[in-house]
């Protein structure tokens, strides 16, 4: 889980130096995520520009203080009482410029051990928002009901142990 930085970082480095410049964006996600690519897709066709995006769920968080937690950070490892806006891993979307941008910055950034803060760290350094996703869900407990008319814009949603949960969800939630 500490390694995570790493590994986000890398996944930019990749996109950064092996992949054809043609797509402007670039979606992190999970394997715990369901995901309606017509709905993402239907998203980016949406936007009004495809750059200077950073976008998903974002959290406005407190570091956690309590030693047991495994996000724990003690306040010599971080001194301030929020973190700065940040997307959850899980699920990010970048613009190409930002995924560039990004991957340089991250090489003159202190390491952090929680990507997805370490990010927050490095947009916030850029000057780029974050952008809420409200389509994106945090967690499949908080998915609409099936006839709920937020699911025709639903892109995705996170926490899923198995791939019968995953299934489920496509063919009741997602695909109507």
């Amino acid at each position: 889980y500490q390694n995570n930085t790493y590994k986000m970082t890398m996944g930019l480095r990749y996109m950064t130096e092996m992949c054809d410049s043609g797509s402007n964006f670039t979606f992190f996600i999970d394997g715990d995520y369901a995901l309606n690519i017509v709905n993402l897709l239907t998203y980016l066709h949406n936007l009004r520009s495809h750059e200077n995006f950073y976008g998903g769920k974002m959290w406005f968080t407190r570091p956690l203080r309590q030693k047991f937690d495994k996000h724990y950070r003690s306040l010599e490892q971080y001194p301030y009482a929020y973190y700065p806006p940040f997307i959850a891993a899980g699920a990010m979307l970048l613009s190409e410029d930002v995924v560039k941008r990004f991957y340089i910055l991250s090489h003159y950034t202190k390491y952090f051990p929680f990507d997805d803060v370490f990010f927050g760290f490095i947009a916030k350094k850029l000057d780029v928002t974050a952008v809420q996703m409200s389509d994106l869900l945090p967690s499949y407990f908080n998915i609409p009901q099936k006839d709920d008319i937020r699911n025709l814009h639903l892109i995705g949603s996170h926490r899923f142990g198995h791939l019968d949960e995953v299934e489920f969800i496509y063919n009741k939630l997602l695909y109507l």
